[in-house]
């Protein structure tokens, strides 16, 4: 009797584990609401965008500099299962094909000295007359929720890229030397991209001038800075936003002409180089240029020096979406 008793209870306590065990697979397949489609140097993340469409980001080695970044925006009908065969033949629909970063360069220079050399931007999408590299990536590595994971396709909740780049400063073209390495940390999920940028100085540089978390705006058509009373600006005519001591979050948002396609862009003025202390205090938190890309002001008019060694970093975030109101 006492052996039925004891077979009993450990059958019970087996079922209740099984239960257990398959609730936290359940739980754990809704959390997992993306896909990771891996195919060489290009990592593709799909999620549900709308009703009827996924949504793909696609990073890959782009400009002369080949830098690991945002190289591809489209979307596709959407999908509940997915194989490398079904990735390969979906239809797509480009939104954004990259022609520019995302990620921005630097006006850099090497030495705490002034330079008799005429300041350019380096790294990002810049080379010397469209011919020659000014950075050149390190290496970069994926993780997928938190674990290396080299499957073709995968189904998850959180994908991690990291890239490591070496930059040049515009007073050391000829010699080809890297004075600055930054990583740059993607971190994607089905709600946005979160970026964070680490600045390492490899010999004692001043930056002049960057810019940091910036966007491409071929699909969109106007553009509202927060703080600007809801004003709407032509995404293709130059603008700014209000100036970086007004009380306000630092967000631009993005929309395409027909309003279905959103963008939003934050620079985190909690943290690092997002506080504005490199900016000159008239000017725009962010502002925008003719030729169709906004940015924001991470050093503008204050000089930051960094000893070798030393680093300094920002964080950001864009958020891609559609405007469900409209239909």
């Amino acid at each position: 009797m006492k052996a039925l008793k004891t077979i009993i209870l450990i059958t019970i306590a087996i079922s209740l584990l099984s239960a257990c065990g398959s609730r936290n697979t359940d739980e754990d397949d809704v959390n997992k609401d993306i896909w990771v489609i891996q195919d060489k140097d290009k990592i593709s993340i799909g999620y549900r965008y709308n009703e009827e469409e996924d949504i793909w980001i696609q990073f890959a080695k782009r400009g002369i500099n080949e830098l690991m970044q945002i190289s591809n925006i489209s979307t596709s009908p959407k999908q509940d299962n997915m194989t490398i065969d079904t990735f390969n033949k979906l239809v797509k629909e480009e939104l954004i094909d990259s022609c520019t970063d995302w990620v921005g360069p630097y006006m850099v220079r090497k030495g705490h000295e002034k330079s008799t050399y005429k300041p350019q931007f380096t790294g990002g999408w810049h080379g010397v007359d469209d011919k020659d590299e000014t950075a050149k990536m390190i290496d970069y590595s994926v993780k997928i929720d938190g674990d290396v994971n080299n499957n073709n396709v995968q189904k998850a909740s959180n994908v991690t890229i990291t890239v490591k780049n070496n930059i040049q400063g515009y007073n050391t073209l000829e010699s080809k030397e890297e004075i600055l390495q930054e990583t740059v940390i993607y971190n994607i999920n089905s709600k946005d991209i979160q970026v964070e940028v680490s600045i390492k100085a490899l010999d004692d540089i001043v930056i002049e001038r960057y810019y940091g978390l910036q966007t491409q705006n071929s699909l969109y058509k106007g553009i509202r800075y927060e703080g600007s009373d809801d004003t709407k600006f032509d995404s293709y005519e130059t603008s700014d936003s209000p100036p970086k001591n007004v009380d306000c979050i630092n967000k631009f948002t993005l929309d395409s002409e027909d309003g279905m396609h959103i963008l939003e862009a934050y620079l985190n003025n909690e943290y690092g180089l997002g506080n504005g202390e490199y900016v000159d205090e008239s000017s725009p938190y962010a502002f925008t240029l003719s030729y169709g890309k906004s940015y924001f002001n991470i050093v503008n008019g204050k000089e930051l020096v960094i000893k070798k060694g030393e680093t300094a970093g920002w964080k950001g975030r864009y958020i891609f979406r559609y405007n469900n109101d409209i239909n």
